[in-house]
């Protein structure tokens, strides 16, 4: 698979800086900050989980009142995903809260999914509050496709209520589904078939097979642990500050492995960035620039010209899916007239990309993240209910443009 996006994104490169020079440059600047953004912020997550801070946010919101039981962790993690999905994107919400997640699910004794798929059916569908929200979002907002700067946000409010709406919805189906079984509390792996999956492609889940303690001193393993707990704490206000994201991300990640290098250095591995998923999404979005500077995308655009709404979100979301959300975008933007057309559009890929796994950056992400806490899924656990909830969540969203 990676041998495979390697050669597409390879292919696609060389046929770029043979044809348009300029539009390698443009696929290169779009594409820079989200990638080391995700790679910076997975980074942080990761050695944080392996310093056990996670363990010690899953404590404390358990005894938060009302969180004790099966409901009241759905709710929260439910809330969660929303509220972090508005101000922090999609891609932060899957990388930070997954762990979060399978935590809470091991302690209440429930499947991993009936936590699990609630984060990424929440990130992938409420993810049209604001720019910031998913970065399609920004690319419609930056290409001046609303009328005023709060314009997006105006008209987004409406479409977003429903979809958020539409991810309760569909979270507390998988709570009903997925809650039913009991699972040892506190266990590692859940009994759910399946469970032995492989990844799609990512990197090796060995960043978190134990805690920080076991090579360090205690002394050492409750510094690694407060610093992990304080960078955590102050990221998270920072990525919803004018500061550029990638940035914080980056300095958040440069501290935690200054920490581990002298507390535990053998934590320090290549395995700590997601490479599949970055992989799939660079591969995905270079191709998708080379289509378009060939002109082979010209045709589609024209054929699609004039086809509505409903049109114009189901389009979006057949493409996502196809290709992966931001490229689909881009490719399918010219043909949206400003306003309702482009809110459609940011509909179809933002709520559409609930089938493949490679639909959207955050869901390579979300199985990356289970994947390294010891919870691989199938992709059939993803595809299957997303083949139900893509098109009604995609058509009740659409009505509300």
């Amino acid at each position: 698979m990676r041998a495979l996006l390697g050669a597409v994104l390879v292919a696609a490169v060389g046929w770029l800086a043979a044809t348009d020079p300029g539009a390698l440059g443009d696929a290169a600047l779009r594409l820079a900050p989200v990638l080391g953004f995700v790679a910076a912020i997975s980074v942080v997550v990761n050695l944080a989980a392996r310093a056990g801070a996670f363990d010690t946010v899953v404590a404390a919101l358990g005894r938060l009142p009302g969180m004790s039981g099966r409901a009241g962790a759905w709710a929260l993690v439910t809330a969660l995903a929303a509220v972090s999905t508005a101000f922090f994107s999609l891609d932060t919400t899957v990388i930070l809260l997954t762990p979060v997640a399978v935590g809470l699910a091991r302690a209440r004794g429930l499947e991993v999914l009936a936590l699990a798929l609630p984060v990424i059916w929440t990130a992938n569908i409420a993810s049209l509050w604001l720019p910031v929200s998913n970065l399609t979002n920004l690319l419609a907002d930056a290409a001046g496709r609303f009328d005023t700067a709060g314009g997006f946000t105006a008209a987004a409010w409406p479409v977003s209520g429903v979809a958020f709406l539409v991810a309760l919805a569909a979270s507390a189906a998988a709570l009903l589904v997925y809650g039913r079984t009991a699972v040892p509390a506190g266990g590692g792996r859940s009994t759910r078939p399946g469970a032995s999956g492989t990844r799609p492609g990512h990197a090796a889940a060995g960043t978190e097979p134990g805690r920080v303690g076991r090579d360090v001193g205690n002394s050492g393993a409750h510094r690694l642990h407060a610093l992990s707990l304080v960078v955590l704490a102050c990221t998270l206000p920072l990525l919803a500050t004018p500061l550029p994201y990638w940035l914080t991300a980056a300095v958040a990640a440069g501290v935690l492995a200054a920490g581990f290098a002298v507390g535990e250095p053998g934590a320090l591995r290549a395995d700590l960035v997601p490479w599949g998923a970055l992989l799939v999404a660079a591969a995905l979005s270079v191709a998708a620039a080379a289509v378009h500077a060939s002109g082979l995308s010209a045709g589609l655009i024209a054929a699609l010209g004039g086809v509505g709404v409903p049109g114009t979100a189901a389009a979006g979301a057949v493409a996502a899916n196809l290709v992966n959300n931001i490229p689909a975008y881009l490719a399918l933007e010219p043909a949206a007239a400003a306003g309702p057309e482009t809110l459609a559009l940011l509909v179809g890929v933002n709520v559409g990309p609930l089938v493949t796994p490679w639909a959207s950056l955050a869901t390579l992400l979300w199985f990356d993240q289970l994947a390294r806490r010891g919870e691989p899924v199938p992709w059939r656990a993803f595809v299957l209910p997303g083949l139900v909830l893509a098109p009604v969540a995609v058509a009740l969203c659409t009505l509300a443009v």
